[in-house]
């Protein structure tokens, strides 16, 4: 299912990005990488009936125009996520 978050710069709208995604001993660390720059890290942990955020950084932040959405996007990642191992 896609994400309906879409990440925004300036003027730029509805970026294309990439989100990976790799293991850290229980928790999990989801990267957005967009223009070739990795914009937004986050680190998650779903345990039963819960998610949660151990760490969430927009790398932009401070930049004179940022990247929006990005936390928002990753929020909606670890959610998605979660109900997927809900499932299992």
């Amino acid at each position: 299912m896609p994400y309906s978050t879409q990440i925004k710069q300036g003027s730029r709208n509805n970026l294309p990005y990439v989100i990976s995604e790799e293991p850290s001993g229980s928790a999990k660390s989801v990267f957005v990488h967009c223009d070739g720059l990795v914009i937004g890290y986050m680190q998650y942990t779903v345990c039963k009936h819960s998610l949660y955020i151990r760490n969430m950084n927009n790398n932009t932040a401070k930049w004179e125009e940022p990247y929006k959405n990005v936390g928002t996007l990753l929020f909606e990642h670890a959610f998605k996520e979660s109900f997927k191992l809900q499932g299992e």
